[in-house]
């Protein structure tokens, strides 16, 4: 959903809702909704400057060399390769008083 005026927030809380992986070559936001702690399906940030063929190979081996995006923010850089960093969605606050 590039350029149509919808905010960040909300296209993350969507793709969460729908179950769905996030690409996006907005790096600084969306390591900052990762690192807000909230659980989700997945983040992969890309450089803008890899041929597409290539991002898509990068992509997809970076996919298939682990076992869940799960709460993972995915780096793929202008050379094709990927690092990851997982991390524990922080606790949901307890309905119970």
């Amino acid at each position: 959903m590039p350029h149509q005026g919808i905010p960040d927030h909300e296209q993350f809380a969507f793709a969460i809702a729908d179950g769905r992986v996030m690409l996006t070559m907005n790096r600084d936001d969306y390591r900052r909704l990762h690192q807000r702690g909230g659980a989700h399906s997945g983040i992969i940030i890309c450089s803008r400057n890899v041929g597409r063929q290539r991002l898509a190979a990068a992509i997809l081996d970076a996919i298939e060399a682990r076992p869940s995006l799960s709460n993972t923010l995915l780096r793929v850089n202008a050379g094709g390769s990927a690092n990851g960093k997982t991390r524990r969605p922080l606790a949901e606050p307890s309905s119970e008083r």
